[in-house]
Formats: structure tokens, C-alpha cells, sequence
């Protein structure tokens, strides 16, 4: 009953529009203090801050979001983009293709959302529109590719999930990059279904495709961006080095990148690294918040009493997982992925795994569950941001989402079915 309690205060303070990080703490606080008393809440609330923000894997964030920082001033996206436009400018939808591909690419050196679909919807929609692209596809398309952070390698929400889990964060980053790369032809597949279905949705471009030596030399720009991925995946896949040292090697990579390009001035620098401590300041206080809550949970056995009562259950696992699946994809209608990630991993991860799922191929079904959460209503946060980068109505772009939404959602189904998915990579590093 008191689990209940702290609960919906929980909820209530973040309806109340409490940030996370303390509405998750006060609650845990709370809590630790009805069940144990003063002394051991002032023992757990004095070391969990400390002990968080020196967590070894936790480390690997503020690199990764360095390094992302990186990419974005030295216009690597943008050149990203005109790169892949030059060889798909002779296919059918081939804005639309390169929107994903460029999307895909950078989301393999940025690990956020947001700033993907920022990027994109500043470099692929006036392309589109200039091109004589219906809105409400250019903007649904540049919306959910953003969302392909979520699971390609360095995803912030993987690493959080890792904290939170204690699963193999090697494992788990490289456990993302087939779903992420089938997502990708998913994105493409539909995208080629709905022109097929109405080719007024497009119009096709005139411009000549770029000579081949062109697009050659136009590849040698991208280059250095790509081999640093390649890089940063293959230190963690092999086992050079641990995800965090990858990450380091991956911000020191891609600030000599940009260097080299010109591209860094004492402004960016001062920009990026405030960037990087106000988004890892964040994320470390809201697991530190999650930490505090979850330490309630255990001392009121209401994840113990909880994961018994589900297990015992006369029905199929697969009936329990589709359930939890549904709550969260419910949830992820309102929440972000930090969100849902802090609220629901400490709780449904025992059950998960009692159930005998793998905890890797968990994190990596909550990456794809969060990503469509990025752009449902009514919250939908990769949405206003399109919308507002794009100067087109919210109502519109959800409407243009809405078919790759579903696509994205029947892909949920076949990664829930077929964990092989996204366990044969990490199944090949143990060997």
C-alpha cells in the first residue's frame, strides 16, 4: 500500500510540472524515510549522488554528447546529405531516401533524438520543398528518422538503459545496429510504398545527377566522419577498449575532424562543452532521482512482491510482455525516453527477466517502443520540433507520420517475436 502512495505521489509531482530528477527523489526520500527511518534516507541520499556521478559507464555519455556537439559544427550532416542526394538523385523518391540514409548516418555519431531531427529538418526539408515535396511526407519522414537515434550506436537511451539495468553496455550499443539498419529499410520501404500509392505526393527533379568522379571526391568529405564510426563501433565489438574509452576516442576524433575543417573557434568550443555538461548534468540527476526511488522499491519488496504475483500468472510469457509493451508504448504517448526509461525499467526489468528474456534484447525493443512514443500524440517531441524547424502546422506533420508509424509498429511486433534480431551481433562478441 505505501508503494502505492509514494507512487501516485510520484506522478503527481511530475503532473505538477516538478522536474523528474527531484520528483524522483523527494518520492524515493520519502519513502526510504516512512520505511527505515531518518538515518538510513540521509545515509542513501549523502552517497547515491557522489556514487552515481562517478559511475565508470555513465562516463560514456558526456563523451558521446562531446562528440555529437563535434559533428554538428563541423557540417558534416550537411554535406552528409548533398553526398547521398548526388548518388540517389536518379531514383524515385531519392530526397526521400537520402532524408533516411542521412539520417541513419548521422544518428551514428549523434546518440540524441532531438538533435537529429533539429539537424535534419534544417537540412533535408527546404530541399524538399524546393523540390516540390508534399509537407506533411517531407516532415512525417524527417520526424521519425530522427528517431533511428534511439537504437544506432552511441544512443543515449541505451547507455541510460545500461546504467539502470546493469547489462553489458558493449553488448548493448552493439546490439542496436541490425534493427537500427533493418528501421532504416523499413523507413525506405514505406516511403516507396506511399509514392507508388499516390505519385503526387512527389515531384520528379529535373537537375542532372553529378558526373561519377564527382560524387567520388564528393564521398572523400564524408569519409573521416565514417571511419570515425567505424572506429568507435570496432574498439567496442572486438574489445580494444571498454564503451567508455570508445566514446573518449570517438570526441577527441571527431574534435580533430573539426578542426581540420576549419570549423572550430573558441565560441563553438565554449557552445559544445556547454552543451555536453547540461544534457550529462541532466541525465546524471535524473538517474540519481531513479536510483533513490528504486532503492524504496526494493526496501517495500513491491518489485519482489510485484515480479512474483506476474510470474505466477496461468498464462504465455509473450502474452506478459505484450502487456508491458502496451502500458509502455501508452506511456511513451506522454513521456519522453528519459522518462519512460528512469520510471519503468526498475520495475518491469525484474519480470523481464524472470519471464527468461534477455535483458540486452529488452533495452533494445524499449529503444525502438520509445522511438514511436517520439512521435505520437500528443506529445510527440520530435514533432514540434520538425514542425517548428519547418514552419509547418503540428496537426500536418502528424498526419505525415501516421503511415511510417504504423510501419515502425508492425516492426515492434517482428523484433518482439525474433530477439535473434537483435542478439546475434552481441552473441558473436562472446565468442
Amino acid at each position: 500500500m505505501l508503494a502505492i502512495g509514494i507512487s501516485l505521489l510520484l506522478f503527481a509531482l511530475i503532473g505538477m510540472g516538478i522536474p523528474l530528477a527531484f520528483a524522483l527523489g523527494a518520492s524515493g526520500c520519502l519513502g526510504v524515510w516512512l520505511i527505515g527511518g531518518f538515518d538510513p534516507m540521509l545515509a542513501f541520499l549523502t552517497t547515491t549522488p557522489v556514487t552515481t556521478a562517478g559511475t565508470y559507464e555513465l562516463m560514456t555519455i558526456p563523451m558521446f554528447v562531446l562528440m555529437a556537439e563535434f559533428v554538428i559544427v563541423s557540417g558534416v550532416a550537411e554535406e552528409l546529405f548533398d553526398t547521398i542526394d548526388a548518388w540517389t538523385r536518379h531514383l524515385r523518391g531519392g530526397l526521400g531516401i537520402s532524408t533516411v540514409l542521412t539520417g541513419a548516418g548521422f544518428s551514428s555519431i549523434c546518440g540524441s533524438s532531438a538533435a537529429a531531427a533539429a539537424t535534419l529538418a534544417s537540412t533535408a526539408i527546404p530541399q524538399m520543398r524546393r523540390h516540390g515535396y508534399d509537407m506533411k511526407l517531407a516532415t512525417g519522414l524527417t520526424a521519425i528518422v530522427g528517431t533511428l537515434s534511439s537504437m544506432i550506436p552511441p544512443a543515449n537511451g541505451l547507455i541510460i538503459y545500461g546504467v539502470l539495468s546493469g547489462a553489458d553496455l558493449g553488448k548493448l550499443l552493439i546490439a542496436g545496429i541490425i534493427p537500427g539498419m533493418i528501421g532504416v529499410v523499413v523507413l525506405t520501404v514505406t516511403l516507396q510504398v506511399l509514392i507508388r500509392r499516390n505519385p503526387a505526393l512527389i515531384r520528379e527533379r529535373t537537375d542532372p545527377q553529378p558526373p561519377l568522379w564527382t560524387r567520388i571526391r564528393m564521398l572523400s568529405r564524408v569519409l573521416p566522419m565514417t571511419l570515425l564510426f567505424l572506429v568507435v563501433v570496432g574498439v567496442m565489438y572486438f574489445g580494444i577498449g571498454t564503451p567508455t574509452e570508445a566514446s573518449a576516442m570517438g570526441a577527441v576524433g571527431a574534435l580533430l575532424i573539426t578542426a581540420q575543417r576549419r570549423r572550430l573557434n573558441w565560441t563553438s568550443l565554449y557552445k559544445a562543452l556547454r552543451a555536453t555538461a547540461r544534457i550529462s548534468a541532466m541525465i546524471t540527476m535524473v538517474i540519481t532521482g531513479a536510483l533513490l526511488f528504486g532503492y524504496f522499491l526494493t526496501m517495500s519488496q513491491a518489485t519482489q512482491t510485484l515480479t512474483t504475483a506476474i510470474g505466477d500468472l496461468p498464462t504465455s510469457r509473450w502474452v506478459i510482455i505484450a502487456l508491458l509493451l502496451a502500458i509502455k508504448l501508452l506511456l511513451g504517448c506522454f513521456m519522453d525516453q528519459v522518462a519512460l526509461l528512469v520510471l519503468t525499467v526498475p520495475i518491469t526489468l525484474p519480470i523481464v527477466v524472470q519471464l527468461g528474456f534477455d535483458p540486452i534484447w529488452y533495452g533494445i525493443v524499449l529503444a525502438l517502443t520509445s522511438e514511436i512514443g517520439l512521435v505520437t500524440p500528443p506529445i510527440g517531441l520530435n514533432v514540434y520540433i520538425v514542425g517548428r524547424y519547418a514552419g509547418v502546422p503540428v496537426d500536418g506533420v502528424f498526419r505525415g507520420v501516421f503511415p511510417f508509424m504504423l510501419a515502425m509498429l508492425l516492426y515492434l511486433v517482428v523484433l518482439t517475436a525474433f530477439p535473434a534480431i537483435a542478439l546475434w551481433l552481441p552473441g558473436l562478441m562472446q565468442n
